[in-house]
Parts: structure tokens; sequence; C-alpha cells
């Protein structure tokens, strides 16, 4: 529950900063940390939150989602790890 508060915040924030400064552009990368927080399906889902947030902001800004990067064989740790990261990826 915490840490979906955490993100709504974090959302509103983002969403406020990009309407206000009048973004053209977006570029967004995540994944490590939220899929060790929350798991894959629940990162997916705040992706289309976020996306839908954003668009009905700012309608006419283009949005770039780039994709996670590999993890460090020795860096993996619990959900975060390269079969997640790949399956997530690939959603």
């Amino acid at each position: 529950m915490r840490s979906s508060i955490a993100f709504l915040l974090a959302l509103v924030i983002m969403v406020s900063v990009l309407a206000a400064c009048g973004a053209k552009k977006v570029f967004i990368l995540l994944g490590m940390n939220d899929i060790a927080l929350y798991g894959i399906d629940k990162t997916i889902e705040h992706w289309g939150i976020m996306i839908g947030r954003i668009r009905s902001t700012c309608p006419d800004i283009v949005i770039y989602i780039q994709s996670g990067t590999p993890i460090h064989k020795d860096g993996e740790i619990g959900k975060l790890n390269n079969k997640n990261m790949d399956a997530f990826n690939e959603r």
C-alpha cells in the first residue's frame, strides 16, 4: 500500500512538471526498482496508469519508452534479475 502511494505521488509530481514546463517529449526508463518492488504485472499496470495520465494532461507530448537495461550477473537479487527484466521488456 505504502509503495503504491509513493508511485501515485511521484506520478502527480511528474505529470505536473511536464505540463508546467510545456514539455514536447518525455523519455521514460522504468523497470529495475519497480520490478523489485512491485513485480512485473504491477509494474506494467503502473506504466499504463502513468502513460494514460501523461496523455490526458499533455495530449501533444511524444512519449519514448526505453527498455530496462540488463543486470550484471553479480547484481541479480531476488526478483531483480535478468530473467524478469527480459520478461518485462518483452511485454
